[in-house]
């Protein structure tokens, strides 16, 4: 079990890209704030990261702040007025599989 804040920048909302779900901005914060992951993948509920071959991959339930942040971001079209997206951060706690399996979420 490995617990992270997760920061996301202006940086990361500029270079993100709506309904993508290894290039939105969590998954490019995720990027930046984890050296050792290699592939990221996020959706409103879960991020998963792939992090080399030992022990491969790790699952977070996405917090509401980010979940609400996802979906603002991946509909620009329903803005009205500026962007309602800003920089915030929030934490995870990163699951193995085997940690899932004794916890009962899988």
């Amino acid at each position: 079990m490995i617990t992270q804040t997760i920061r996301v920048t202006a940086g990361h909302i500029r270079r993100g890209k709506p309904e993508e779900c290894s290039k939105c901005p969590v998954a490019l914060a995720i990027l930046d704030g984890f050296p050792e992951v290699t592939e990221v993948i996020v959706n409103q509920e879960w991020a998963t990261v792939k992090r080399g071959e030992a022990d491969p991959f790790l699952d977070a339930e996405m917090p509401l702040a980010a979940r609400e942040f996802i979906s603002a971001f991946d509909q620009p079209s329903l803005w009205i007025g500026p962007s309602p997206v800003k920089p915030f951060e929030f934490e995870v706690t990163w699951l193995t599989v085997e940690e899932q399996e004794e916890m009962g979420i899988l």
